[in-house]
């Protein structure tokens, strides 16, 4: 439990009611009553991060993210580990939600991510209803674009979309989004993750599937 530890000192005159007191009280509680909720808030964040399990070999370093980077031609954010606590260039980066992105830089103590939602940003992808594979394309928008689909695939909104593992750079089976239709009828996928109240993300440790690297030593 978070600890508030105030000391107010009241400056007063003799033979004058300390009028303030009920005030420093009332401040006093709001205090407690903020770091309480703060606590909470950073509880439920952390417990949300076991929602999405991937393969159980995969080793995890959470991380806070300290700042995002929102602008029209780069989307990114910035969390408080790095080289120190084992991360690595092109590690996959989840939420409890799904997928968030990448790892692209990494500092000693602070480290990049671009996400899913970049431009630059390609996802090897299938539909779990369908079994279509594709390509999920960052915008910069909220929608990620289908790409390399059949010419006569049918996708049915609020089918999920989840990483194929294809290439190794995400592991196999994480959820990514849902598909959804634009008002031409031309699907897109929707992501599961929250970035813009996101706290903490998971990155893998690692840059490639486990399965991948097992299929290549046999």
């Amino acid at each position: 439990m978070l600890k508030c530890n105030y000391r107010i000192v009241l400056i007063f005159s003799v033979g004058r009611p300390i009028t303030a007191l009920p005030l420093f009280i009332t401040i006093g509680r709001s205090i407690n009553f903020g770091l309480f909720t703060m606590a909470v808030i950073i509880s439920e964040s952390l417990k949300s991060l076991l929602k999405v399990q991937p393969d159980p070999r995969f080793e995890f370093i959470t991380g806070r993210v300290i700042t995002d980077h929102d602008y029209a031609f780069f989307k990114s954010l910035m969390v408080n580990v790095g080289a120190e606590d084992g991360l690595e260039k092109s590690q996959p980066v989840i939420s409890g939600e799904g997928v968030v992105g990448r790892v692209v830089e990494v500092g000693q103590q602070a480290s990049r991510v671009l996400l899913i939602t970049d431009m630059n940003s390609k996802i090897p992808a299938y539909l779990e209803r369908s079994g279509y594979h594709a390509i999920l394309a960052g915008q910069n928008t909220e929608r990620l674009a289908v790409e390399h689909l059949p010419v006569d695939a049918v996708l049915k909104e609020g089918e999920y979309v989840l990483t194929s593992g294809k290439g190794g750079a995400f592991p196999l089976g994480l959820p990514i989004g849902e598909v959804r239709l634009d008002d031409n009828q031309v699907p897109y996928v929707h992501p599961f993750a929250a970035f813009e109240r996101m706290i903490h993300v998971r990155v893998l440790n690692t840059t490639q599937d486990p399965n991948l690297r097992s299929a290549q030593s046999n």
